[in-house]
């Protein structure tokens, strides 16, 4: 005879917020990576897809989403935001390097200092 265990309901609030963080916290890691895959760093390339990781799996117990059959779509919805914050970040990193007006390093909050910097003279599409 097994015990039937009552599923844990998951607050939609803390599944927004664990999901935003999740995006957010995923962009400067894409910024970094397009950075090491444009040098071919390739163990710099390795630690930004795979830091934020341990971040995502905390938020996600956060939320009381267990890693089980009844969860797949909101475990699902992890890995878009995942992607999506990590292609941002890409994206945001060929454009700057792209411009040039800066020469486009792995740290995202510098080279947005540096464009501010040089605003009245570059213009990013």
């Amino acid at each position: 005879m097994t015990a039937h265990i009552p599923p844990i309901s998951v607050s939609p609030y803390r599944l927004l917020v664990a999901l935003s963080i999740t995006l957010i916290v995923n962009i400067p890691f894409g910024y970094w990576r397009a950075y090491a895959k444009r040098n071919r760093r390739r163990f710099e390339w390795f630690l930004a897809v795979h830091a934020p990781v341990p971040l995502i799996a905390v938020l996600r117990k956060w939320s009381v989403v267990s890693l089980s059959i009844e969860h797949i779509a909101v475990i699902a919805l992890f890995v878009v935001m995942y992607f999506i914050g990590q292609r941002l970040g890409g994206k945001i990193h060929v454009r700057l390097a792209s411009s040039g007006c800066i020469e486009a390093g792995r740290n995202l909050v510098q080279d947005i200092l540096r464009v501010y910097r040089v605003a009245s003279s570059c213009k990013i599409q």
